[in-house]
């Protein structure tokens, strides 16, 4: 599995933080973040790289996509200070 970029790793807190998720629920909660509302395409975007690099999985319900981490947040954190030590 890749390592998340800053800006992945900001959705991805999102998503281990909320639970599954839409790209709607995902961009309000950036925005309560942030105070900017980011673009639907940019984060849907962000989340089909997440899917490929292995970090999200999806249902499709018509043309909504809920997506949900494949890996938990301690075990990333994990795996990610294990690389750093090594």
């Amino acid at each position: 599995m890749n390592t998340l970029t800053k800006a992945e790793e900001e959705i991805m807190q999102v998503i281990w933080r909320i639970g599954p998720s839409t790209v709607g629920q995902i961009r309000e909660e950036l925005e309560k973040n942030t105070g900017d509302l980011p673009a639907h395409s940019t984060i849907s975007t962000m989340l089909r790289i997440l899917v490929e690099k292995g970090f999200l999985t999806y249902k499709a319900y018509g043309r909504t996509f809920e997506y949900t981490p494949t890996i938990s947040k301690e075990d990333y954190s994990q795996r990610t200070l294990n690389k750093l030590v090594s």
